[in-house]
């Protein structure tokens, strides 16, 4: 699986002042994409919490660069990358090495079927990667269309594997 290099700086992410994304993103995304993870987070130990904080910055990651792609100020390619280079860090192998057989214990909200569909979650994890690693290559703002591709990529994983929090 292939990884950006860590970036020297990382900015503060700001609030998302149009909660929606109507009219500009597929209807969705920005939700699928943005959840309250670290509400769950309570009690969470071990491997569990590890990953539910990895999945957390993969949220915030996805929700900054919403954002940018909404925006019509100036790119800032520097915060892009800070951006893609968090998902690249934690997709792929670095995902998937974080749901060792048996981890979902509460609160977890991993599916038991992620073990029994291995390749299919793992084949989420690296496509997610790719496709971060493809965006900063290109260090471009990305196009809606580039951005909904990833993060259907998040909603498709999340939708099989993912239970619904309660």
């Amino acid at each position: 699986t292939a990884t950006l290099p860590p970036t020297p700086h990382c900015r503060p992410i700001t609030p998302n002042p149009h909660p929606t994304a109507a009219g500009f993103l597929p209807a969705g995304i920005l939700d699928v994409t943005v959840g309250t993870a670290p509400i769950a987070h309570h009690g969470a130990t071990g491997i569990v919490k590890d990953r539910m904080d990895r999945m957390s910055a993969m949220g915030k990651a996805m929700k900054s660069i919403a954002q940018m792609v909404k925006s019509e100020n100036a790119f800032d390619a520097d915060a892009m990358q800070d951006e893609l280079a968090k998902i690249s860090v934690h997709s792929g192998d670095g995902l998937t090495r974080l749901f060792p057989p048996g981890s979902n214990d509460a609160p977890s909200t991993a599916k038991l079927n992620i073990w029994d569909s291995w390749e299919r979650f793992e084949a989420f994890s690296t496509e997610l990667n790719r496709q971060a690693v493809n965006l900063a290559a290109q260090n471009i703002r990305p196009t809606p269309a580039q951005f909904g591709k990833l993060a259907s990529t998040c909603k498709g994983c999340h939708e099989q594997f993912r239970a619904r929090k309660q």
